[in-house]
């Protein structure tokens, strides 16, 4: 039977309690792909109850009334449902099944002829023991299934088309990605909840602008960057409508994946006639719905390397079409093997591309090339969609045809929401019922999980990625708390997976975990490179020694098991296991690691490949888990020895921060003792600007994960006698203009607000050498008796404003204090004002400000002339967040003043005014009203043009955004 048979499940909710126990039964029917069983309960929150049951009622083959005294008195299930069910089942269109499940007269009915269930029409609550009866009537059901005869006899009609029908295929996809598994949560959750329920839209990092947009007001007028500037993240789905082919880059578990399921399924129920209008709303396609074609690219290579094809080129676009004619062999959903490819060349699909990460390094290019090639070729016709992981999209495997789109981190609002419908989906709750029991046991673990995730600041930033907070969420559910550390975190997971069906296996819990850490660490370790999937032989050879059985069939037995019960393991392609989620290999393979101490042979190549990168840093906590600080002490030592030059010395200091970030909650200090605080001192060399202009600089990953190192163990660059930069003052010409080439201050790229050219005095004053740090902020955050409470150091309306928006801190506060050395952010102009107080500084002026950014020759940028590179400024987005403050070591002013251009826009003093006095002024404070502050710097969102040391815009002093801090001065006179 190539598709399951679809059970409408008609009944009345006062029997829902025998609903739930009959689908228990039946889930059995279901694993094994013969039943596909529907019941309203599966209503999504917004859909049309009516127009929803209508649809199933009008697609099932099965009909099974519950029958009861209360599903008779029904208005809908007896006179609606039934009346539909009997036309359809007198039509020989589905067949209806009486399913009596308390007594009742029910003989007289429009089905009392009919054969009932269970065994002669037995009210299921009058036999001695219920479960015999559903037993029964599973049984009964599965006869029926097996003499439908393929389906053939109830089988919807074909299309009136010559074509083929594809509903086969769309129905495939519905049914692969309408869940979310959850294997092993217990008896009262399922092993899986539907997709749509707890699905949580996600965003892109960095609203438009950094997606590629706006990069020339003049050009694209609607685009203007001061009314888009600070804009928090923009949902994908309206990224998506302007960018019809994307990659979409985020680290693990931040929803690639279950975005191309979420996007899979929608468009083939869109395809089905299923769900009008959801698309649009969903995936941001206006218009017909495109036709989806998934494929998951770790096969799309696996294939090449099995099937070699010498007459075209290895990168060439043949490649992919031969996978789409090989994917659908044998007539796979009733569509011939072209199907795909003739409908990708005609045009109007959506190609989702999965996992270009999981394929092996060696041929990551290749396969990048080939989708780049195919994308070129076919993309003004069709839609193209690929996920890559954050560290794994650089050099070959960069796609030049496809805009990054980089996924943002869950914020508050979508912790919310994900909470709010993982609660609602897990206690069954009937969205056309808010007011139910259910919903209100719902609503109360809500509050319950919700105040878990906030109390537990070591916790709380693993909420901001998709699937650890899914994983939290399952943790909090068995065990009514939350652990603190990520390898905590997995251990406390994997080990309630190991132990909820041990019972069904032949092998202890213990035995069970080391033979799957075995099998991770394997496929790992492959001389190919990262393997995410394993043939059942290959891994039963893995697995066989260390349950120590000499039959090969018991261990592919015990593969099997292992994808039925545990959850950890998946069999998505025949013949073939892989772990549910990298995640899971990545740390069983870690823990492999630990325990067998193999970790001190790793090779220096292993340590920092870009594959390993996560088996690395949840070894240290595996090793500290198990054995104590000394022993992740060793890993420490490990990684610092194979520093040798500058910036191989920069890539151990970097890595090793990483792995002490991620101990901190064990407490202790692995890195007592070892060379990492001399080693971190003497990196900060690169930092700084090479005398040598043509010696290479730190490449930016490593510089930034220095700083970060940096942050974690204490900046010895932001001691305070090293954070002032004095400047004389003095006359400068403030200001750009781009209408006169043969006058001062002219430059071709200059907005009108820029204008006019001035000559400005000033007097000497002393500016902070970086933005005010997350370090330096906090300290000011954590005074009780001044800080935010106290009144005298603002403004009348800067109070009211904190008073009424209840201000104690700056947003996302928690996520800021894990990264002491980044600029502040979230932070409003009277808060930063506030601030300045409390320290007795000052914000700058504008011509404060320009003037340490341009100095008295008028430099176009901080730095001088020359366009900006990675040495100067995270352009255009690049690093999708703030960075340490001071790692761009090019970019600095010639007296030191860094992050002037990118980072963070600064607050200054003045009030914004779009029309400036052409007078000569001195130590000018701007206009003395106006609703707006300026704004200066550009962030790490913006290209070139708005990083010039003359571009200025204003925002109202209660605005907070990621993208703006600021930096204060100190007058000298």
């Amino acid at each position: 039977m190539s598709q399951p048979v679809r059970v409408f499940l008609s009944y009345s909710h006062a029997d829902d309690e025998h609903r739930v126990a009959l689908s228990s039964h039946l889930r059995l029917l279901e694993r094994q792909g013969l039943i596909q069983p529907w019941f309203d309960r599966k209503i999504l929150p917004g859909q049309n109850l009516d127009a929803a049951i209508e649809r199933e009622l009008e697609r099932c083959e099965v009909v099974l009334f519950l029958v009861s005294a209360d599903f008779l008195a029904s208005d809908y299930c007896y006179g609606v449902e039934m009346t539909r069910a009997m036309e359809r089942h007198e039509a020989g269109e589905a067949i209806v099944v009486p399913l009596i499940v308390r007594a009742c007269d029910w003989h007289s009915a429009p089905f009392g002829k009919l054969l009932a269930l269970p065994a002669e029409g037995e009210p299921v609550t009058s036999w001695s023991n219920q479960d015999e009866a559903w037993t029964n009537v599973a049984r009964e059901l599965r006869r029926l299934i097996d003499d439908f005869g393929g389906r053939a006899a109830t089988a919807p009609a074909p299309l009136p088309s010559a074509q083929p029908d594809p509903r086969g295929y769309l129905e495939a996809l519905d049914t692969k990605y309408s869940w979310v598994k959850l294997q092993g949560m217990g008896a009262k959750v399922a092993d899986r909840l539907p997709l749509d329920r707890i699905y949580t839209r996600l965003r892109v990092s960095g609203g438009r602008e950094r997606q590629g947009e706006g990069k020339d007001r003049k050009a694209e007028p609607g685009l203007d960057p001061r009314s888009r500037a600070g804009e928090e993240n923009l949902s994908l789905a309206e990224v998506l409508r302007d960018h019809p082919s994307a990659v979409l880059v985020g680290d693990p578990g931040s929803g690639k994946t279950t975005f191309l399921a979420f996007a899979a399924q929608k468009l083939a129920r869109a395809g089905l006639g299923l769900e009008e209008g959801e698309v649009e709303s969903s995936l941001g396609i206006s218009g017909d719905p495109p036709f989806p074609i998934h494929l998951r690219l770790s096969e799309l290579a696996e294939f090449l390397v099995d099937h070699l094809e010498n007459d075209c080129r290895a990168d060439a676009p043949a490649h992919l079409m031969r996978y789409l004619d090989h994917s659908l062999r044998g007539g796979l959903h009733g569509l011939p093997d072209g199907y795909l490819r003739r409908r990708l060349e005609a045009g109007g699909c959506f190609v989702l591309l999965d996992g270009l990460d999981e394929v092996p390094a060696s041929i990551r290019g290749r396969i990048a090339s080939l989708v780049d090639q195919t994308v070129a070729q076919l993309q003004s016709k069709n839609r193209f969609l690929l996920t890559c992981r954050t560290r794994a999209y650089e050099g070959t495997a960069c796609l030049a045809t496809l805009q990054p789109l980089v996924l943002a981190d869950f914020g508050p609002q979508e912790v919310e929401s994900f909470v709010r419908g993982w609660c609602r989906a897990l206690l069954h709750v009937d969205p056309s019922a808010p007011d139910s029991a259910a919903a209100r046991e719902a609503e109360g673990y809500r509050v319950k999980l919700q105040e878990a995730i906030d109390s537990h600041p070591d916790v709380a930033p693993l909420t901001r990625n998709p699937l650890m907070l899914t994983m939290l969420a399952v943790v909090h559910w068995n065990h009514h708390k939350l652990p603190e550390q990520r390898a905590a975190l997995y251990a406390v997971a994997v080990d309630y997976l190991m132990e909820s069906r041990s019972g069904q296996s032949n092998y202890t819990s213990l035995l069970r975990r080391e033979a799957l850490q075995a099998l991770a660490l394997a496929m790992f370790d492959d001389p190919e490179g990262l393997q995410r999937s394993c043939g059942l032989e290959s891994a039963a050879e893995r697995v066989q020694e260390i349950l120590g059985v000499a039959d090969r069939q018991a261990a592919l037995d015990f593969l099997e098991d292992e994808t039925l019960f545990s959850g950890l393991l998946v069999s998505q392609t025949a013949g073939e296991v892989e772990f549910w989620h990298l995640t899971f290999q990545e740390y069983l393979a870690a823990l492999e690691l630990a325990s067998t101490g193999d970790w001190r042979e790793l090779p220096e190549e292993t340590l920092f490949a870009d594959q390993w990168n996560e088996v690395i840093l949840l070894l240290g906590g595996c090793l500290r888990q198990k054995n104590g600080v000394r022993a992740a002490k060793k890993l420490i030592q490990k990684v610092l020895v194979t520093g040798r030059d500058l910036p191989t010395k920069a890539r151990a200091v970097g890595l090793a921060g990483r792995i002490l970030r991620d101990l901190r909650p064990y407490g202790g200090d692995p890195a007592a003792g070892t060379e990492y605080a001399a080693l971190l001192r003497e990196t900060l060399a690169i930092f700084e600007r090479p005398t040598d202009l043509d010696s290479p600089l730190v490449p930016e990953t490593l510089r930034i994960e220095v700083g970060e190192a940096l942050g974690q163990a204490g900046d010895p660059r932001l001691e305070e006698e090293k954070l002032w930069v004095d400047l004389p003052g003095g006359r400068f010409l403030m200001g750009a203009q781009s209408s006169d080439p043969w006058s001062d201050g002219y430059d071709g790229e200059a907005y009108d607000e820029e204008a006019p050219v001035r000559w400005v005095t000033l007097s000497p004053f002393r500016i902070g050498r970086y933005p005010v740090t997350v370090a330096q902020f906090r300290q000011f955050v954590e005074d009780r008796e001044g800080g935010y409470q106290d009144k005298e150091i603002r403004e009348l309306e800067g109070w009211a404003w904190r008073e009424n928006e209840r201000v104690t801190t700056p947003g996302a506060w928690s996520e800021q204090l894990r990264h002491p050395n980044w600029p502040v952010t979230k932070v409003s102009w009277y808060e930063a004002d506030a601030y300045c107080n409390w320290r007795g500084v000052q914000l700058p002026t504008e011509a404060q400000w320009e003037f340490a950014a341009r100095g008295e020759e008028g430099r176009k940028y901080p730095w001088g002339k020359e366009d900006p590179t990675e040495g100067h400024v995270a352009l255009d987005g690049r690093e999708n967040t703030t960075t340490p403050v001071g790692i761009y070591p090019l970019g600095a002013t010639p007296e030191g003043i860094a992050d002037l251009a990118g980072n963070v826009w600064e607050w200054c003093a003045d009030r914004w005014e779009e029309a400036r006095e052409g007078r000569d002024l001195t130590d000018p404070l701007g206009p003395s009203e106006g609703p707006s502050r300026v704004v200066r710097g550009g962030s790490f969102v913006y290209g070139s043009r708005w990083l010039r040391g003359a571009f200025r815009y204003g925002k109202a002093p209660e605005f907070r955004s990621s993208r703006v801090g600021f930096r204060v001065v100190f007058v000298t006179r």
